[in-house]
This record gives C-alpha cells, sequence and structure tokens, in this order.
C-alpha cells in the first residue's frame, strides 16, 4: 500500500525530466551566434536545426506513444532520458554541422518519450478532479527548463569562462551541463512503483486487437478533438517562430544580451516570466478541474479566450521599441502563454479514454510538432531571408498562429462537452473511473 504523498514523488519525477528536456531544446537556441559562426550557417540552416529535431521527435512520438499503450510507462520513461543524456553529449561532441542535426535528432527522439508516456503514467495515478493540475505542472516544466535552457545557453554564449572547465568552445560546456541529468532520472523513473492502472490492467483494449483499433479511430474522428490538435499545432507554430528567433532578436535588437544587461534587469525578466508563467498554468488547470463536472468544454472554452488575449500581447511586444514597455507586457504575456500551453494536453486526455490516452496524444505530438513546431521554424527562417535578415518580420507569424488557435478552440467547444461527457460515461461503465487511485489509500 503506497503513501498518499508518493503521486506526487513521481509528478515531480515526471516534472523534472519534463522541465530538463525542455531546457536541452531552448538552449541551442540561446546558443544562434556561436553556432552560425563556428559552423558558417545561414538562418534557413539553423532553423533547419530546429526543423530535424521536431521531425524526429513527432514520428519517434508515435512509436512511443503505442509502446506506452501495453507496456511499463515508467520504464519507458526511464529508456527515453538515459537517449535523451546521449545525445545531449552527443550534441557538444559534433565536429560538423552535419553530426550536429544527426544529434539533434537523437535528442528528438528521447524527448518524444514525455508527452506520451509521461502524461499518461501521471494519468495512472491522479484521478479525474486532479488530473489538470498534474498535467498542469507537467506543462509548467515547459516554461521553467526553456527559461533554464536559454539562461545557460545566453551565458555560455557571451563568456568564456567555460574555457577554464573544459577544453573546448563555451557552447559545447553549455550542452554537457544541460546533459548531465539524464543518467540519474532515467534510474530514478525506472524505480517508480507499479501504480496498478497501467496498460497491464485495461483489458480487452490491446492495440494489437481488432477491439482496440476500432476503439482508437472512434476516438481520433470525433470533430472536436480534432479540432483540439489544430489548435495546439498553431500554438506549437507561434511558439517555434518565438523560440527560435526571439532569442536573437532580443540580443540584436532590443539590447538584452547577457553580458550588455545588468544582471538585475535578466533576474527580474526570469522572476516575472516564471512567476507569471506557473500562476498561467494555475489558474487555467484549476479552473478546468473545477468547473469541467458541470461544463465538460471548459477547456476549450478557456483556450479560445487565451489565444485571442495572446495574439495582440505578442504583436505589442515585438512592434514596441521601448524596454520598459516590454517589461510591463512580459507577465501578462508569460501569463497566457503559460495558460495557453497546457490546455490542449488537458482537453485532448479529457476526450481520450484511459487506456488509449497515450497513443491519442501520440497523434496529438506528431501533428503538433511535425506540421506546427517544424514548419514555423521553416517559415520563420525564410521570411526572414527573404527580408534581408529581418527577424522582426518573421516573428509576426507567432500572433497570427495564436489567432487561428483560438478560432480552432472556439470551434472544438461547440462539441467538446458531449463527446467528454461520453468518454467518461464509458469509462464508469469499464469500471475505471470507479477504481480508487493509489495516491488516495491511506499511508
Amino acid at each position: 500500500m503506497v503513501s498518499r504523498r508518493y503521486p506526487y514523488y513521481v509528478l515531480g519525477l515526471v516534472v523534472l525530466a519534463n522541465m530538463c528536456a525542455f531546457a536541452t531544446r531552448s538552449v541551442v537556441y540561446a546558443l544562434h551566434d556561436p553556432l552560425v559562426a563556428e559552423f558558417g550557417i545561414g538562418e534557413r540552416d539553423f532553423g533547419l536545426m530546429h526543423s530535424v529535431f521536431v521531425w524526429t521527435f513527432a514520428l519517434a512520438a508515435v512509436f512511443w506513444a503505442v509502446i506506452a499503450d501495453r507496456c511499463a510507462r515508467r520504464r519507458i520513461l526511464a529508456i527515453g532520458m538515459f537517449l535523451w543524456g546521449l545525445g545531449c553529449f552527443a550534441s557538444a561532441a559534433a565536429p560538423q554541422f552535419t553530426t550536429l542535426l544527426w544529434a539533434r535528432g537523437l535528442v528528438g527522439l528521447a524527448q518524444a518519450v514525455g508527452p506520451t508516456a509521461g502524461v499518461a503514467l501521471l494519468m495512472e495515478w491522479f484521478e479525474r478532479g486532479r488530473r489538470a493540475r498534474a498535467i498542469g505542472a507537467f506543462s509548467a516544466a515547459m516554461v521553467a527548463g526553456a527559461g533554464v535552457g536559454y539562461f545557460v545557453g545566453g551565458y555560455f554564449a557571451s563568456h568564456e569562462v567555460a574555457r577554464t572547465v573544459l577544453p573546448w568552445a563555451p557552447w559545447r560546456t553549455a550542452l554537457v551541463l544541460i546533459g548531465l541529468p539524464g543518467i540519474p532520472l532515467a534510474v530514478l523513473l525506472a524505480t517508480v512503483r507499479d501504480s496498478g492502472r497501467g496498460p497491464s490492467y485495461r483489458g480487452p483494449a490491446s492495440l494489437l486487437s481488432r477491439q482496440g483499433w476500432i476503439e482508437l479511430s472512434e476516438v481520433v474522428r470525433r470533430r472536436s478533438l480534432l479540432c483540439v490538435v489544430g489548435a495546439d499545432t498553431s500554438f506549437c507554430f507561434g511558439m517555434a517562430v518565438l523560440q527560435v528567433f526571439g532569442p536573437a532578436f532580443l540580443q540584436q535588437h532590443r539590447g538584452y544580451a547577457v553580458g550588455a544587461t545588468p544582471v538585475w534587469e535578466l533576474v527580474a525578466a526570469g522572476v516575472i516570466s516564471v512567476a507569471s508563467g506557473g500562476l498561467g498554468f494555475w489558474c487555467a488547470t484549476w479552473i478546468v478541474d473545477r468547473t469541467q463536472p458541470r461544463r465538460p468544454n471548459v477547456s476549450t472554452v478557456c483556450g479560445a479566450a487565451g489565444g485571442a488575449v495572446l495574439a495582440p500581447l505578442l504583436l505589442l511586444l515585438i512592434l514596441g521599441t521601448s524596454k520598459a514597455a516590454g517589461l510591463l507586457l512580459l507577465a501578462p504575456t508569460a501569463f497566457f502563454m503559460a495558460w495557453q500551453g497546457g490546455l490542449a494536453v488537458v482537453a485532448t486526455q479529457a476526450l481520450a479514454p484511459v487506456h488509449l490516452t497515450a497513443t491519442t496524444l501520440g497523434f496529438l505530438a506528431l501533428s503538433n510538432n511535425l506540421v506546427g513546431e517544424a514548419s514555423g521554424a521553416w517559415a520563420a527562417g525564410a521570411v526572414s531571408d527573404a527580408q534581408g535578415g529581418s527577424m522582426e518580420a518573421a516573428l509576426l507569424l507567432a500572433p497570427a498562429a495564436m489567432l487561428l488557435c483560438s478560432g480552432l478552440f472556439l470551434f472544438a467547444s461547440r462539441t467538446a462537452g458531449d463527446d467528454v461527457a461520453t468518454i467518461h460515461a464509458l469509462e464508469q461503465q469499464a469500471g475505471q473511473s470507479t477504481a480508487r487511485a493509489p495516491g488516495d489509500s491511506s499511508d
């Protein structure tokens, strides 16, 4: 019999793994200038590096998702974190740009475990009414990890102190440091206890059976789910534009280079972003957990509202020239980015039964990464090159994508309520919703 606190231990491990994974993703973007200088590449090739990562991530997500709905999810996560660490070290040791592309592909393959097996593992340990907040914590780790990656990458892009640590370029040191937690996290995840509610206990819904494929096809054909996938794909398109070219834009055009900006200003911006982002995740998921029993479509309604507010905020940030105005806009922008970031996963898990969660999330990851992030990075690079290297023109793609995201969430809200209620009724009939979660047992 496990402690009431054990699900939160599992949540902590999964959140930490996701934070490290997103630090690996963002650290490369903060290393824009030294990578471009060392390998002699242009903006389009720099965007291609992100696209290769995302293509691998997207295709691997479906592979890991199918396995995660048939095997122990904690072990799948452990394997992913081990491979993730290897990918980080391979990126740091890359002697040429082609090798770096292969290494980033390995990182993408490993990181795809988190949004599929990681979220599915959390659903094993948390009942409805607490799942949205657990997923919100998982999603908040993306913001925290991105912040860590940008800071570490920015520091080593601007300082030579790394040469006193390792006999290679500072950007290589940054990648090594980011990848260090991989092996310890893999060991800890491998030793997580069995929840008793994982794939081995889901009865006849095996994905190798005809019954399983019929059930899965019924889930993925729902109009509300297709609209949610489209909304998240648009959101990821916009976020890819911001992630890949945002750091370089701030350094080159807004004077936020680490070496040229007072430390207190960078710390203030980081604290504001993390605090506002954490509050955004908490507010969105708290509203969903509290109101979903009465309003099953609440996650899609919140997504529509968040996208409509986020688009003009981004537009003001990109076109504004005042640092003071930028700092004032930073808090609400981070709040609504975080608000928006976890709602697609929350809506998707509500529209899929527990035993098909990983596979459904795998298809979500396939779309939002293969179509959204990969094309967003490439499109932004192409626009920048076409406009003579103008990053401002490329960044304007982001608010447009957020408006499309808002519209698709609004369209999904029309049928999401009925679909969520249907899924919940089917789970109750199968005895999945009535089973007591391990975290609800006494010490």
